[in-house]
């Protein structure tokens, strides 16, 4: 996900999960981390909030294909605060990694867990920080269910609302009927 959604109060977050989960680390990908003053600040940040640096590890980018691929390095998706992720967050699901997603206050905050509730799946939606961490340690405190989840995922994925393109077109194209209608309506009244 982008690194501009990461923040002392993730990073603090993050660090309690890490503090109960000894053996966890956390990894992050984005391009600005091909960049040794972006690197620096996301680590000095870190390491503010109280997240062991040691722990995290930061990854540069790459096609693709090899991002695709690297799903496979990680066990659960934990979305960002107070700006859910977006595409990563699809993306995670698409490949089948559970996401942990702290229900924001705005549409920017909730964005992950409306993506997870689409899917079924709002067990996995924290509706404060402290049951992020509670969400998180125990679903990785459950690597049978970690595993039963990963393998249910890309069938609820193409099953649920996420996937059905052509209802979101028609919602879209109904979407830019309205507003053209509003904005002839509008035209007309002026004359």
């Amino acid at each position: 996900g982008g690194a501009h959604k990461l923040n002392r109060k993730i990073f603090a977050i993050w660090g309690q999960i890490l503090d109960r989960l000894p053996s966890a680390r956390i990894v992050l990908k984005a391009h600005v981390y091909a960049q040794l003053r972006f690197r620096n600040a996301i680590l000095q940040l870190a390491t503010d909030a109280g997240l062991d640096i040691n722990r995290l590890e930061l990854r540069e980018p790459t096609d693709f294909q090899t991002y695709i691929a690297e799903y496979a390095d990680i066990d659960i998706v934990l979305d960002a605060t107070p700006h859910s992720g977006g595409a990563s967050v699809v993306e995670a699901l698409w490949m089948g990694r559970p996401v942990i997603s702290l229900y924001g206050n705005r549409w920017a905050g909730r964005s992950g867990a409306e993506f997870l509730r689409l899917m079924g799946r709002e067990e996995l939606i924290a509706l404060s920080a402290e049951d992020y961490v509670e969400h998180t340690v125990k679903l990785a405190s459950d690597p049978d269910k970690i595993v039963e989840l990963s393998q249910s995922f890309r069938a609820e994925f193409s099953n649920s609302p996420l996937a059905d393109i052509p209802s979101y077109n028609r919602q879209v194209e109904a979407g830019y009927r309205t507003m053209w209608r509003g904005w002839c309506a509008e035209q007309k009244r002026r004359d």
